[in-house]
This record gives structure tokens, sequence and C-alpha cells, in this order.
């Protein structure tokens, strides 16, 4: 399927949002022909929140999913065209129109000086460090460990990550917040990757860790400020990222052990017990009925939050007392559904098998 995205496109490095066959239905806005197959059409103007996605799947399927050689080499030429179209493109993704698409910048005019997007300024920082790493990890290309460097030590994308949760009240994007958490997993994975991996040298791996210890430092900083507004939530996923990137889990505690040795802020047994309740809450039945907690006496509305209009409430429903959506939905809302859309389980599959991959379910 990710394969598909990228291989009907004909830019090298560029992945669609979506594909159809042209029977389908007429091409629409951003829907454009495919160059390679005579059948199909795509989805174009790929934003940073899809590279995130492929960024995330890609090292796994290399690592742990792939079943020979060549599956290895298809899951590394995905990750390493993607990286290769930003770095290649002044910190652009470039796409369909052989320019940048809407929302695909890592550049560091656009990310530091924009006023516009200061909201994405810490989270695209970390998400393109990740990919540079993760992209060295495979290929040993000093390109990608000069791009790191560069970032960091002339435009400060370290330090950018300490703020990567923007905290004013009406300015809270759960979309971010899941792009965050994904994109957190990405870094301290490309790291560890480096760390273990037999492909680079012994001066390769010190040069990298000279800018990868003081990377996860700041990482640590913005990672603790973020899960400390994010915890409450007690998502399943977002905690056992927060577990592995702060290496509470076997797979990462050698990054933090000699540097940070007692700089955690949230426990992970108890981050995991409130994940478990997560899903033991979890409903069965995922059609989104219409849900009018509103007239509930026992629920205190958080006013202050009620930006738009909607009502939301103080402190979190259990999941199958309110409407369950995917981990960018805002889990706090009220009133909520119609009854003519039905989830997918991936929200809960995910954080399931997250949770048992790194020993955080328990007994």
């Amino acid at each position: 399927m990710f394969f598909c995205l990228v291989s009907f496109i004909g830019i090298p490095g560029y992945p669609s949002r979506s594909f159809a066959k042209r029977s389908d239905f007429p091409p629409s806005h951003n829907w454009y022909l495919s160059p390679t197959n005579s059948t199909l059409q795509f989805k174009g103007d790929t934003s940073s929140d899809e590279i995130v996605g492929h960024e995330f799947v890609y090292p796994l399927v290399h690592d742990l999913l792939a079943g020979n050689d060549d599956e290895r080499q298809r899951a590394y030429i995905l990750v390493l065209n993607i990286t290769t179209n930003i770095l290649t493109h002044d910190w652009y993704l470039v796409g369909e129109k052989h320019t940048p698409t809407t929302w695909g910048f890592w550049n560091p005019i656009r990310i530091n000086n924009d006023s516009n997007v200061q909201d994405d300024r810490g989270i695209n920082s970390l998400e393109i460090l990740a990919y540079l790493l993760q992209t060295y990890a495979y290929s040993g290309d000093e390109r990608f460990l000069d791009g790191a460097k560069l970032l960091i030590d002339t435009y400060q994308y370290d330090i950018n990550l300490i703020n990567a949760k923007m905290i004013a009240v009406c300015e809270n994007n759960f979309s971010d917040d899941q792009l965050a958490y994904l994109s957190y997993f990405n870094l301290v994975y490309a790291i560890n990757s480096i760390t273990l991996t037999d492909h680079l040298s012994p001066a390769q791996k010190a040069r990298a860790k000279l800018i990868t210890d003081k990377l996860l430092e700041y990482m640590k900083i913005g990672l603790d400020l973020f899960h400390r507004y994010t915890q409450t939530e007690k998502s399943p996923f977002y905690n056992f990222i927060y577990c592995y990137a702060s290496g509470q889990v076997n797979q990462t505690q050698h990054l933090f052990n000699k540097n940070y040795p007692s700089s955690v802020s949230f426990n992970c047994s108890s981050l995991s017990t409130d994940g478990i309740w997560h899903m033991q809450r979890w409903p069965l039945e995922l059609i989104n009925w219409p849900q009018f907690n509103t007239v509930r006496l026992d629920v205190q509305r958080n006013k202050p939050a009620e930006c738009n209009g909607k009502p939301y409430a103080l402190h979190l429903l259990p999941p199958d007392e309110r409407n369950v959506g995917k981990w960018n939905s805002n889990a706090y809302s009220l009133d909520y559904g119609t009854g003519f859309k039905e989830e997918d389980p991936t929200p809960f599959l995910i954080s399931y098998w997250g949770m048992r991959y790194f020993n955080l379910l328990g007994e």
C-alpha cells in the first residue's frame, strides 16, 4: 500500500495522500492523473502529516516486518528518497507541480522567522531531525548528518525542541499532538539505530554521538513539557511512546543511563496503568452514535477551553462513555457523533501492540 502511494506519482521521494481508479470519480481539487499508470489518479499536495507517517512506518518495516533483503531494500529506498527530496529542495517537499507543497516545509527561514507558522516550529524541527538521522543510520551518507548539524548549529533546531507544544488554551491542536509523539518516537528510534547499526564505522558513530547526545537533552526537556499536558488523556499511544522516548524501556535505557540517570518526570508504571485502563474501557462498537454528555449532572465543563463554542469536559470521560476517535481528535468533546460513520480500530491496535512490544502490559 505504501509503495503504491509513491510508485504512481513519477517523482522520487514524493508520496501521494491517496490514490483511486480514474473511473471511480472525475479528478477534482488536488487530484491528478497518474503519469505512470493510465488507470489511476492520485491526491496530491502532500503535507508534513503524511511524511511523518511514512517515516514512522518504513524503519519499522525495514527492521521488524521485512521478510527478506528485497523488502528491506524497498523500505530503505522509500526512506532515502523522501528525505533526499526534502534535503535537495532547500528543506521543502516538492510535489506534482514541481513546487513546494502547502504544508511540506522544514526550511529554517520559514520555521524560525515566519510568525504565521510559529505553532509548527518545534514539531517541524523534531520531524526533520528524525528524518535526517534515520536516513543516515541506514545509508551512512554524510549529507544527512551534515544537514542535521547545520540545522542545529546554525538555526538552533535542537533548542526549538524545547517548546514543541503550544500551551495557550485556545491554541491546543490535537492533530499536532499526534504528529509530535510519532516524531518523538522517530527521533529516538533513529538515534538508537545509529547506536546499534553495523553499517556505520566507529568514527561515524562518534561524530553522530556528538550531535545526538546534545539533541537528546533538549528533546527530553520538550517531551516532559509536552507530556505534562497530554498525560491527563491517559492515552496508551502517547504513554508507550513517552516510555520509549524517555528511556524507560529496555530498548532505549542505554541512551539515557549515563547522561540522564534520574531525569524521568512521569513514571512508566503509572503511565502503563493509565493506558491499560483506557484500552479496557475502549468500546467494541465503533460507530459514532450521537453522544450528549452536556446533560449529565456529574460532568463539569471546561468553559475556558470552549473557544469555538463546542462543549468540552474538564476531566476525561472513559472512552465507552463518549465518542472515540483517532488520536488526533479532542478526547474531551462532550457532544459528538452522527451515527453515519464507523471508526477503524487502528488507534486501539497501534496502542496495544506498542505497549505489548515494549512489555508495558504487565503480566
